[in-house]
């Protein structure tokens, strides 16, 4: 008897038409047809039947697993973007990917048709989505520095790009040309100056007439001639970099190339694409010679073609000042609603407010419009400085408070929060707690030499000896021996009248290097702060030896003559100094000298005659208030 299921006369029962088991007989009959052989457990298991023949479900199974398999890409941050040397790493998600390059190339299309603000704002939306990109830091930078006037808004985010692309590119020469024509766009001369007189950065015609340009616009001279005796030939045919040359040897430079420079500047005027150059250049020349006459005329020419800047005008207050103008200096000052669109330039202004004693304005900008240029250490300072000068205590505190919210800029302001806040503490009359913030303050002092000495000084003021000799004595371990960062504290105490940090600087460079220059100008410190008169007859005696024709060396040796009791002597090599042809400032000098013999005579008649022929200005604030009080002393009559 036959007992095969499959065979057609098996005894089995029939399946009826609809039975449960009609579509598998179906599908063993249709798989028998095809001459295949298929395993046993798949014939008898529906779900496997289905999963091996139905075309519809395998396709839509395969479906949902490469939808999970995408998710598990697209989803987990598991994408490493950055290079293995750089900290912290950056990890992304896939869908961050995606939407950087969709982004990316928004942006690039807003671009392309002009519209700059939507172009921004998608390059920053592709930074966010993967901030290691160098090709969307490019893209950013790019776009911030063809703005037709930079705003101020963008200029962190701008900083921070150009710090990443440099870190991940390792700072290679494109990249470093595209950063420092941001910075320089975005007048932060500063940071392009430094960086680029960092060893090992690399170099181009390009960078190195960004250099001398960020050299220049950032005050630093004398780096400016180094520089340009180092590399000027390879940029003395660029025309605009010529013309800061020019305006070097006009303001800075021999005085044999003084006339040169100013001609050469003065020519630039015909030219239609240097002129704005031009007339910037000769109004930082008219303000290093004090003309205020020709600083104005310039300043109307700039104006009218609308290339003046903030600055400009603050050089133009600060001139007024010191051309005896201060009330029109502070009418124009109140009256000017321009915003500083850089840090610079806020810095500059709250020294220009604090010099002319608009501390209301300062405050009201610090309490206002600080945090739009927070980035910077200076701005910090210079706020410190102001709100200290106006005595606005509860002002500094806050700002001590905001500053210690900064955990960036601890770095490299250290405990400046804590010497803030220890001088309102002072003004507020708690010197217990102003001396325990000084001391905490002396433990992690600023990276900036000039800084920390800024604030050694101001404590020597203040009556804190302890904090300020802990401070003084870290400064001479940062400075040591660098004759270039002593002259230029020398040159920036000169230029600031302040004449403790010129005593000091001073001192230094003659140790550092002692011959008749810098002997002259460390007797002539000693004598404007009445300090070691033994000294200084020594050193006036050993200039005026080396040059006996030289006026202003028997001027100071004779007033150092006089400051030991010494008149006679003083008075007889007085007498040899013609006024005749001297400068403002030697003439105030010299009246200055003879106010003195007058005074120490008792010739009082002859003592008011002198000091109505001193122009104050000129004279240092230790001198001035030395006169004031002895001018105060003399009898009437």
């Amino acid at each position: 008897m036959d007992t095969n299921p499959d065979h057609p006369s098996s005894t089995s029962p029939t399946n009826s038409p609809g039975s449960p088991d009609d579509s598998t007989t179906r599908i063993r009959r249709r798989v028998r047809t095809k001459g295949r052989r298929i395993p046993r457990a798949v014939r008898t298991n529906y779900l496997l039947h289905i999963l091996f023949y139905d075309g519809r479900f395998r396709w839509a199974l395969i479906a949902t697993m490469l939808v999970f398999l995408s998710l598990g890409l697209l989803l987990p941050r598991i994408w490493i973007t950055s290079p293995e040397d750089y900290t912290p790493q950056i990890k992304v998600r896939g869908l961050d990917l995606l939407q950087a390059w969709s982004l990316r190339h928004s942006a690039e299309r807003d671009e392309a048709a002009g519209r700059i603000p939507s172009a921004i704002q998608a390059w920053m939306s592709a930074t966010a989505n993967n901030a290691a990109d160098p090709q969307t830091l490019r893209g950013l930078l790019r776009t911030l520095t063809r703005q037709p006037l930079p705003e101020r808004a963008w200029l962190g985010v701008g900083q921070q790009s150009a710090a990443n692309l440099l870190r991940l590119t390792h700072t290679n020469l494109p990249d470093l040309e595209l950063a420092v024509n941001f910075h320089q766009r975005y007048d932060q001369h500063e940071w392009v100056a430094s960086r680029l007189t960092d060893p090992g950065m690399p170099t181009s015609p390009a960078l190195t007439a960004a250099l001398l340009r960020a050299l220049f616009q950032s005050g630093q001279m004398q780096k400016f001639e180094a520089a340009w005796q180092q590399r000027g030939t390879n940029v003395a045919s660029q025309a605009d970099t010529a013309l800061y040359r020019a305006a070097w040897q006009a303001g800075w430079g021999p005085s044999a190339e003084a006339a040169a420079g100013q001609t050469r500047l003065e020519a630039a005027l015909a030219e239609p694409a240097l002129r704005p150059l031009a007339l910037s250049l000769l109004l930082r020349v008219h303000y290093k010679k004090l003309d205020l006459a020709s600083y104005e005329r310039r300043l109307a020419e700039l104006t009218d073609l609308h290339a003046d800047t903030l600055k400009d005008s603050i050089a133009h207050w600060l001139l007024l000042d010191l051309s005896g103008q201060r009330e029109r200096a502070v009418v124009l000052a109140r009256a000017d609603t321009t915003l500083p669109q850089s840090a610079g330039e806020a810095e500059q202004l709250l020294a220009a407010w604090m010099r002319l004693g608009l501390y209301d304005e300062g405050a009201d900008f610090i309490g206002r419009q600080l945090p739009a240029f927070a980035q910077g250490p200076v701005i910090w300072v210079r706020a410190g400085q102001l709100l200290t000068a106006g005595k606005r205590w509860d002002d500094l505190r806050a700002l001590a408070l905001a500053l210690r919210s900064r955990f960036r800029l601890k770095s490299q302001l250290g405990n400046y929060s804590l010497f803030l806040e220890g001088v309102a503490n002072h003004g507020l009359g708690r010197p217990q707690e102003a001396e325990e913030e000084f001391n905490e303050f002396a433990k992690e002092l600023p990276k900036d030499p000039s800084i920390t000495f800024q604030t050694a000084v101001l404590l020597t003021r203040l009556g804190y000896p302890g904090p300020a000799a802990v401070v003084l004595h870290q400064l001479e371990k940062v400075a040591g021996n660098d004759l270039t960062f002593w002259r230029q504290l020398q040159l920036t105490a000169f230029e600031g009248r302040q004449a403790e940090q010129l005593l000091m600087a001073s001192e230094k460079v003659y140790q550092l290097q002692p011959d008749d220059a810098t002997a002259t100008n460390f007797a002539a410190a000693l004598l404007m702060m009445r300090e070691r008169p033994s000294e200084a007859v020594r050193l006036t005696l050993q200039v005026y030896t080396h040059s006996p024709q030289s006026r202003l060396a028997r001027v100071n040796h004779a007033l150092a003559l006089v400051q030991n009791g010494r008149l006679e002597e003083g008075e007889q090599l007085l007498k040899t100094v013609s006024p005749q042809d001297l400068t403002d400032s030697a003439r105030s000098v010299l009246q200055f000298v003879w106010f003195q013999c007058h005074r120490q005579a008792g010739r009082v008649a002859a003592a008011k005659a002198a000091a109505d022929q001193i122009d104050v200005r000129h004279l240092f604030p230790p001198q001035v208030q030395w006169l004031e009080q002895a001018r105060a002393e003399l009898p009437a009559g």
